[in-house]
């Protein structure tokens, strides 16, 4: 996993309504082991988190931005890193280490194209500009990372008053297989399981998607549902 670096401080958002090259962030939801009514309560947290982020994006951007979660799933990590479209497409994802009661591992994904569009947006930069994601668009997109997944778990916090604590955001630039399967590695059955939440960005300018993953263990789970009064 080429680790792109620690980032900085600054962030917001935009991106193009194409298609193409977004595959890798539109893989099929699956259940694993956890209720459609379960899902719904995760995705609606996400959308509160959705709103806290778009507030602090838009101030960032001096524009209006709607941000939604419209689908969430969860299925076994391994099985996300072994499909075939994790293991085709380059991203950048930003990650960081959750701890407290429901610990585990974030990783929030754009696909290389919309972190191009994304870097040259926060630098002011023609759209197309951006060739190769630098160490200045590294801290940039970390940023970025930092307040949509902070945003979440802020949410996640306030709807289950469980304690939660995010390491500062670290940015890797590789296919998503890789870096998943790193982490299952490292994390051991920290990461078992992934909470998967589709976001989609839209602006004046157009429409960004990206993918934030939750992964953690089957304890983690059962901790936040519990919290949510939807333990199984």
């Amino acid at each position: 996993m080429r680790d792109a670096g620690r980032p900085g401080a600054t962030g917001s958002l935009s991106g193009d309504a194409g298609t193409g090259t977004r595959g890798i962030l539109f893989m099929a939801f699956e259940a694993e082991g956890i209720t459609e009514l379960q899902l719904d309560a995760l995705r609606e947290v996400g959308n509160i988190g959705a709103g806290h982020a778009a507030t602090a994006l838009a101030d960032l951007l001096g524009e209006e931005i709607d941000i939604t979660v419209p689908t969430a799933g969860l299925r076994r990590t391994e099985e996300i890193a072994a499909s075939p479209e994790a293991a085709e497409a380059m991203v950048v994802g930003v990650l960081f280490i959750v701890e407290g009661d429901a610990g585990g591992v974030i990783v929030y994904v754009f696909s290389e194209a919309d972190a191009r569009f994304l870097s040259d947006r926060l630098m002011g930069l023609e759209p197309g500009t951006t060739q190769q994601i630098d160490e200045m668009g590294c801290s940039m997109l970390g940023e970025v990372g930092n307040i949509l997944s902070g945003s979440f778990v802020t949410a996640l916090a306030e709807f289950t008053h469980l304690d939660f604590g995010l390491s500062p955001p670290n940015v890797a630039v590789d296919t998503l297989a890789t870096i998943l399967s790193e982490i299952t590695v490292t994390a051991e059955a920290l990461g078992e399981l992934s909470l998967e939440l589709d976001t989609h960005f839209v602006q004046q300018s157009g429409q960004l998607e990206g993918r934030f993953y939750y992964l953690m263990d089957r304890d983690s789970l059962g901790a936040i549902l519990g919290a949510l009064g939807m333990a199984g």
